[in-house]
C-alpha cells in the first residue's frame, strides 16, 4: 500500500493541512478523478478490486449539494455519493 500512497502524494492533487497530504480528499471532481485514476491502475498491476459499496463520495461544502452530483466511477464501478459517511481509520491524523 506504501506505492500506492507515493503514486497518490505524486499527484499532487490531494488535500493539504499544512505539510500532510490527505490523499483521500481532493477540492475538485477533476482531481478527485486523477486520484481514482492511480488506485485503478493500482489495483490492475496488483490485481486487486474494490467494492464499490464499500466505496463512496462525500462533498463537504457549506451550501446544500444538489442532486446532479457528478458521476464518478472506480474500476468501471459508480460510486455512490452520500451525505455523511463512516471513515474508520483516522488514527494516523494528528490536528
Amino acid at each position: 500500500m506504501n506505492e500506492l500512497i507515493d503514486k497518490l502524494t505524486n499527484t499532487k492533487v490531494g488535500c493539504y493541512v499544512g505539510n500532510d497530504v490527505l490523499n483521500h480528499m481532493t477540492t475538485n471532481i477533476k482531481a478527485l478523478n486523477m486520484l481514482l485514476a492511480e488506485c485503478e491502475k493500482y489495483a490492475a498491476a496488483h490485481k486487486l478490486s474494490f467494492n464499490p459499496k464499500k466505496s463512496v463520495c462525500e462533498c463537504f461544502a457549506n451550501y446544500m449539494y444538489d442532486d446532479s452530483r457528478a458521476l464518478i466511477k472506480l474500476c468501471g464501478k459508480i460510486l455512490q455519493w452520500k451525505d455523511t459517511v463512516r471513515y474508520l481509520d483516522l488514527g494516523y491524523l494528528r490536528l
